[in-house]
């Protein structure tokens, strides 16, 4: 992602366009410096307002690149008989917490989960989890937290979306990723098939029962 200046998060540049309140109190940190001088804050103020509209761009083309790339990936695997396990590792995949966004991002999910549909691929999502000192925290907003769940957002949806599981990897990743490594080891398939007398367009009930 792109780095900031002005220590913004990226969930802050969206408050840029979804909410006022939380903006102005974003410009008035990142120009705190310039408080006593009107015409330089408001300079800064615009700075900082480009700045978020560059960020949100940012997001925006990088959940675009990534979904469509993986869906002509799932595309591709689709030529290969039997279900498949994608492992995605990944930083982040931001989302902003606003129902716009969300109504957005969900909209280009679609076709990548047909495509996993089509292809029978599972992702198996491991999400590289930046320490707090990290290079781009260096600068520290107030919003972390909600940084760190728009970090995730995309990431969580890609799993559930083609019915893989999202882990996050922190501090030492070597029983995160043995967990991973157990998960897609193993799985079982059910399947069933039905007789033209199930074809009466009224909806049935399947029951599975397991010995254990």
């Amino acid at each position: 992602g792109l780095s900031s200046g002005y220590g913004l998060a990226q969930v802050e540049a969206f408050a840029l366009l979804y909410d006022q309140k939380e903006w102005g109190e974003v410009v008035a940190r990142a120009c705190e410096p310039y408080e006593r001088d009107a015409l330089r804050f408001k300079m800064c103020a615009t700075e900082a307002a480009n700045e978020a509209r560059a960020i949100m761009a940012d997001c925006r083309r990088r959940q675009v690149d990534s979904v469509r790339s993986l869906a002509a990936l799932f595309d591709s695997l689709a030529r290969l008989p039997g279900p498949k396990v994608v492992v995605l590792l990944s930083g982040q995949l931001p989302v902003a917490p606003y129902m716009a966004e969300r109504r957005d991002f969900n909209a280009e999910m679609r076709p990548l989960a047909e495509a996993a549909a089509r292809g029978r691929v599972s992702v198996y999502v491991l999400h590289l989890s930046l320490p707090p000192g990290d290079a781009q925290y260096a600068r520290q907003s107030p919003a972390e937290s909600e940084e760190r769940a728009m970090a995730s957002m995309g990431l969580e949806t890609v799993s559930s979306a083609t019915g893989g599981s999202y882990l996050m990897v922190s501090g030492r990743p070597e029983g995160t990723l043995d967990r991973g490594a157990i998960e897609i080891s193993g799985y079982y398939l059910i399947g069933f098939r039905s007789e033209p007398a199930d074809r009466d367009g009224k909806p049935h009930q399947i029951k599975v029962a397991v010995s254990r």
